[in-house]
C-alpha cells in the first residue's frame, strides 16, 4: 500500500532525535505556495541525505502550520512492487474516502461509474473508459470538502517513469493542476522529490514530459549547524574538532544515517581525548568506506567484464553515454583490455549491448527510462578511481587453476 498521509497530528519533525531544519522548511513552504512556483518544484537530493526525512516531516508540517494546508504525502519508494500510478490514484482516492459518507464510499466500491477507489481494481483500461474518476475532478473535490489548498508531495517521482500508467498518472496530475489553477477556489501545489538530479531533470526538461518548465531545486545538504548538533551529543571524553568532523562528512557524501552511525561508534568509546576521537573519527570513516566500495566491487564482478566497462563508460561519458555507436564500442574494448579481457568478443549487436545493460538494471547499477543514469553517485568517482587490471584477477586465477 502507498504511505498516505495527511498531517494533521504531530509529524515526525517534532521527534528529539532529528536534526530540525525549520528555517529552511519554512523557506521552502513558502515559496511553493507562492505563484513562482504554481507550476510545481522537483526537489533533489541524493540518498540517505536526509531528504525524505525533511519533506515527509518539516516540510509538510510547515504547509500544515504556516499555510494552512492540506498535505498529501505519497511514498513511491517504499512498495516498489505496487505500479506508481496505481500508487497516486489510490492516495487521492483514500484521501477523498475519509470525508465521504459509508455509502458514498460503498458504491464506489461495487463499480459505480465515477468510483475513485480503495477497493476496486485500478488500471489503464478502467481510467482510459472513464470508470475511474480523474484526477481533476479528484482533487477538485479534495479542495472543496477540505477547504484547502491542497499540497501533494511525491516522493522519489521519477519511478512514474517506468510504467505507462506511472506516465498517464503525471500527466493527470497536470490537468488538475492547470485546471485548479484556472479555477476559483483555494488551489492545487504539486511537489516531486528524486534521488538523482538527472532523473528529475528529465522530467521538466523534455518536450513530452507534463511538467515541463517547472522549478527544480536541490535540497541544501547538511550544514555546519548539524555538525554542531552531532557533537553535542558527545557525552563521553573529549569530542572530535569540527573541522575534522566536516571532513568525515564530507567523506561520507553527506549521507546523514552513515555519519551518524560512525560517529555513534567513536561516542561509545568513553573517556578518549580529542586527538583520540578524530583519530577513531578517521580510521572509522576509512573502514566504512572501505565496506562500501568492496559491496559495489562485488556487484561489478557479478555483473562481469563487459558489463563494466559499459559502466565505466558511462561514468566517463556522463550525459553523452551512447552505448550503441561504434565509438563507445571502442572504447569498451579498451577497458577491457585494461581489465586483462583480451580474448574478449563482446556482441555488440542492438540485443546483446541491451542484454548487457539490462544486467546492470537487474544488479540496481544502472537505471534506464529514455535516459541512462548510474544508480549511485558515489560510483562513478569510484568507478574511474578503480584499478581495473586487478578487478577480475581472481577470477583469472580460478579457471586458470581449474
Amino acid at each position: 500500500m502507498p504511505q498516505v498521509q495527511e498531517f494533521s497530528q504531530r509529524s515526525p519533525s517534532g521527534a528529539a532525535h532529528l536534526f530540525h531544519r525549520p528555517a529552511l522548511a519554512s523557506s521552502m513552504a513558502a515559496q511553493l505556495m507562492s505563484e513562482s512556483f504554481k507550476s510545481g518544484l522537483f526537489l533533489t537530493g541524493p540518498r540517505r541525505t536526509g531528504k525524505t526525512t525533511f519533506v515527509r516531516g518539516e516540510l509538510a508540517a510547515a504547509l500544515r502550520d504556516e499555510h494552512g494546508a492540506f498535505v498529501l504525502y505519497v511514498d513511491l519508494w517504499d512498495d516498489q512492487k505496487l505500479d506508481p500510478g496505481v500508487a497516486i490514484y489510490r492516495a487521492v482516492g483514500m484521501a477523498l474516502d475519509a470525508f465521504d459518507g459509508w455509502g458514498v464510499r460503498l458504491a464506489r466500491r461495487i463499480g459505480l461509474k465515477g468510483f475513485r477507489l480503495c477497493g476496486v481494481e485500478i488500471s489503464l483500461e478502467r481510467i482510459n473508459a472513464g470508470q475511474v474518476e480523474s484526477l481533476t475532478t479528484s482533487l477538485q473535490n479534495l479542495t472543496r470538502v477540505t477547504g484547502k489548498r491542497v499540497v501533494l508531495l511525491l516522493d522519489e517521482a521519477h519511478r512514474c517513469q517506468t510504467t505507462e500508467l506511472g506516465r498517464v498518472a503525471l500527466h493527470g496530475l497536470k490537468a488538475a493542476r492547470d485546471a485548479l489553477l484556472l479555477t476559483p477556489g483555494p488551489g492545487f501545489r504539486f511537489l516531486a522529490t528524486g534521488s538523482h538530479a538527472h532523473k528529475l531533470e528529465h522530467m521538466v526538461r523534455e518536450k513530452r514530459e507534463p511538467f515541463l518548465c517547472a522549478r527544480t531545486r536541490s535540497l541544501p545538504v547538511m550544514g555546519e549547524d548539524f555538525l554542531h548538533w552531532q557533537r553535542g551529543l558527545w557525552e563521553h571524553g573529549e569530542r572530535p574538532s569540527l573541522a575534522v568532523m566536516g571532513a568525515s562528512f564530507d567523506r561520507l557524501f553527506h549521507r546523514v544515517e552513515d555519519f551518524i552511525e560512525v560517529c555513534n561508534s567513536v561516542r561509545a568509546i568513553a573517556a578518549i581525548d580529542a586527538g583520540e576521537a578524530e583519530r577513531m573519527l578517521v580510521e572509522q570513516v576509512d573502514r566504512w568506506l572501505a565496506n562500501e566500495k568492496k559491496v559495489f566491487a562485488e556487484k561489478l564482478i557479478a555483473a562481469g567484464p563487459l558489463a563494466t566497462a559499459f559502466l565505466h563508460l558511462k561514468a566517463e561519458r556522463g550525459p553523452q553515454f551512447a552505448p550503441h555507436f561504434s565509438g563507445s564500442h571502442e572504447r569498451v574494448m579498451q577497458l577491457l583490455s585494461l581489465m586483462g579481457e583480451t580474448a574478449m568478443q563482446p556482441d555488440f549487436s542492438m540485443q546483446g549491448v541491451e542484454a548487457t545493460l539490462a544486467r546492470l538494471e537487474q544488479l540496481e547499477l544502472l537505471w534506464h527510462c529514455r535516459i541512462y543514469v548510474i544508480e549511485d553517485a558515489r560510483h562513478v568517482d569510484w568507478l574511474l578511481e578503480m584499478e581495473l587490471s586487478t578487478l577480475f584477477a581472481t577470477d583469472r586465477r580460478a579457471v586458470k587453476a581449474a
